[in-house]
């Protein structure tokens, strides 16, 4: 099974605290998949830190949650991992496009961190941004 390029997936939950619900690991949701590692790689950040599930901008989001951590692997795709206090773990990260079907939790579904939610009277609207 030949890879076709690189995935970027996210994910945010609780983990097993021993106070929040647990029912396993998060769902790891799919957002793109790019020819190139270093295009994954910059998507990963921007997802990680513009679009992350707090709503929080790069600046702030750098200045006000802390303990993220930014892995690389030897084949040079990221990770990064935040888990502000009381709350939930937020990832992003980049696998090789055949093995993303292969993490555990993981689903084609694409996620919604990029788009914005708007509410209405009677319902909510969401464009991509």
């Amino acid at each position: 099974n030949k890879s076709k390029g690189f995935t970027v997936w996210c994910s945010d939950g609780y983990g097993n605290d021993g106070w929040h619900s647990y029912e396993g690991s998060p769902t790891k949701e799919f957002d793109t998949t790019y020819a190139t590692k270093k295009e994954a790689n910059e998507r990963a950040r921007y997802l990680f830190q513009w679009k992350n599930p707090w709503g929080l901008g790069a600046e702030e989001f750098e200045h006000n949650v802390y303990g993220s951590t930014n892995k690389s692997t030897k084949e040079g795709m990221v990770t990064y991992t935040v888990t502000p206090d009381d709350s939930t773990t937020w990832t992003v990260a980049v696998v090789p496009d055949a093995a993303f079907a292969y993490l555990d939790n993981a689903t084609r579904t694409r996620h919604h961190y990029d788009r914005k939610v708007e509410a209405t009277p009677r319902s909510y609207s969401y464009s991509c941004f």
